[in-house]
């Protein structure tokens, strides 16, 4: 008996898996299958950390109940007694970037501002951080990670901390991630993987 092999090359595979993550990005609506597309060219795809309860929250707004402290310090010129002085309402009134931590005093760093201009991220000394923060900020960190060793393969891309959303550009490919959305997150790590795939076959 005689076995027949698949002709298809490994570049050719890769060409097509670039495909296919280039138009899920512009219609996911029509793509219904990404998973079997994709299983023979990246089996290894990380599975989801969170469970049912926590990924409901994420798909909602991040109205998370920390900072919930009163500040100390002004976020944009650093002096005290901001008015107001609870950060959803400073936020919402002056609509400026955190250039201070108005619970420390201490000036973020530019990298700090440019992740996370709102200062959402910020825990309060002594605050205890809930379940669903925590899980929040780890994903952000997961994908903050992913994304360097996108930036090793040769992507350039940013990461929305608040959002947790992904672009990504190589070449001819302009992708964008919703990490919130379960098939999205799917397709971005099933990419790093191919990257990763592609990176140490090469």
């Amino acid at each position: 008996m005689s076995t027949t092999r698949s002709s298809t090359s490994p570049s050719t595979r890769v060409v097509g898996a670039y495909a296919f993550f280039a138009l899920s990005a512009r219609d996911r609506r029509r793509e219904k299958k990404p998973a079997e597309k994709i299983a023979s060219v990246a089996p290894l795809t990380p599975r989801r950390t969170y469970t049912f309860v926590q990924e409901a929250f994420l798909r909602e707004d991040k109205g998370v109940e920390v900072q919930t402290a009163k500040m100390l310090y002004c976020p944009m010129m650093g002096t005290r007694e901001p008015l107001p002085d609870i950060a959803a309402a400073w936020r919402e009134q002056h609509q400026h970037a955190w250039v201070f931590n108005p619970w420390t005093g201490h000036q973020r760093s530019p990298d700090a501002i440019e992740c996370d201009p709102d200062g959402r991220l910020l825990l309060p000394p002594g605050e205890t951080p809930t379940g669903e923060w925590e899980t929040y900020i780890l994903m952000a960190v997961r994908a903050d990670g992913a994304l360097g060793q996108f930036k090793r393969f040769g992507w350039t891309g940013k990461l929305d901390f608040q959002q947790l959303t992904v672009k990504l550009r190589k070449g001819e490919y302009d992708l964008t991630f919703s990490l919130t959305e379960p098939k999205d997150e799917e397709r971005y790590y099933q990419l790093l993987n191919l990257e990763a795939w592609r990176y140490a076959t090469r």
